[in-house]
């Protein structure tokens, strides 16, 4: 009888550890328009928080005198996740301009203060920049 229930149980729980999806491997690509040459960009966090996997890119400005001409900056990481939304927040300057649409949503702020409460009760989650 014993053996019988343990056995049950060993497929009970190989049922259910395969019907779990596992989490997939995502590349989140971070993009913005910078007003002047010489920013990057540098994706240095990444939570989970719900349904939303939140990513906090820094846009650096450079030292010194820069043309003032618009420049594409972005940054890129490998992130396993199963969770279906992304949120950008990139934190650098206001005049910093982040794409309209596509499959991520961007947040530009200019306070670090305001990621650190978005991130209240998230799961920070590993990444790898490529």
């Amino acid at each position: 009888m014993i053996r019988l229930l343990t056995v049950a149980l060993t497929l009970a729980c190989l049922v259910s550890c395969q019907s779990t999806p596992a989490a997939s491997t995502q590349t989140v690509k971070v993009q913005a328009t910078a007003p002047t040459a010489g920013y990057a960009m540098r994706i240095t966090q990444v939570y989970a928080k719900g349904p939303n996997l939140l990513v906090l890119a820094e846009a650096v400005a450079p030292e010194g005198m820069a043309a003032q001409v618009l420049t594409q900056i972005g940054d890129a990481a490998q992130v396993r996740t199963d969770a279906p939304n992304v949120i950008c927040y990139v934190l650098g300057p206001s005049t910093l301009r982040t794409p309209n649409g596509g499959t991520h949503r961007y947040v530009v702020i200019t306070d670090r203060k305001v990621w650190e409460k978005v991130i209240e009760d998230a799961k920070a989650v590993p990444f790898t920049r490529i």
